[in-house]
């Protein structure tokens, strides 16, 4: 066995490793202020019984983003991030959970000087952060609703280097099992934005829809906490 393949099965090991614990992938579609259509793919894994932790990839195509605080309306956009949770308080109805989310996106534009001619791309890369607050409310065992808040913040460092983007987001969203090993959730956010010394967004908002399959783990009804998408 190669010394690559090595680590990537001791990666997988590592894991999936607890037979018990779920794994879930999620797939989901958006729309919001940046974009008109994102689609979303996630895998997550429920390390411990207060700790999960994943792997999210997002393709866009861009409404209304910024390049060295300058304004695209098409082109591509591909992000990337480690969504983490970790729960600090669980009641019979209520959750309470701490997120975090690292990541990086990169996005462009062909033709930038609009000139109808494709003879040049505009690049940029940026690094994602994003903390924040969660509740859970357990309606029922099939029906949970989310609300909190996060501070997804993107940092430009190519070509140039500026806050890009800063938005204090409101969100709510439901949840509802379908059956031991699908949910279908739902979610909103809004907020205020601010970035690049006024030149970004004034005003963030979004919605998110997907369905979650569970992949391994134990056979009780699958996880209904959603995380948070930007």
């Amino acid at each position: 066995m190669t010394p690559k393949l090595t680590i990537l099965c001791t990666a997988l090991l590592l894991f999936f490793g607890s037979t018990r614990a779920q794994t879930w992938l999620d797939l989901s579609v958006a729309t919001s202020a940046a974009d008109r259509i994102q689609n979303s793919l996630a895998l997550r894994h429920q390390f411990s019984k207060r700790f999960r932790a994943g792997l999210e990839l997002q393709a866009s195509h861009p409404r209304y983003r910024f390049i060295e605080a300058r304004p695209i309306r098409e082109g591509y956009s591909f992000a990337f991030s480690l969504p983490l949770r970790l729960t600090i308080q669980e009641s019979k109805r209520m959750r309470l959970d701490l997120f975090g989310r690292l990541g990086g996106r990169i996005q462009g534009i062909i033709d930038p000087d609009e000139n109808d001619q494709r003879d040049s791309i505009l690049n940029s890369a940026a690094v994602l952060v994003e903390p924040g607050l969660l509740i859970t409310i357990k309606a029922s065992d099939r029906l949970h609703f989310l609300t909190g808040i996060t501070f997804p913040i993107l940092y430009e460092v190519s070509p140039g280097r500026l806050l890009e983007n800063q938005t204090n987001a409101i969100r709510a969203g439901a949840s509802y099992r379908l059956g031991d090993r699908s949910v279908l959730f739902a979610q909103a956010l809004t907020g205020p934005a601010t970035g690049a010394s006024g030149d970004s967004h004034k005003y963030h908002w979004g919605l998110h829809a997907g369905v979650r399959f569970r992949l391994a783990g134990e056979r009780s009804a699958t996880e209904l906490s959603i995380a948070p998408s930007f």
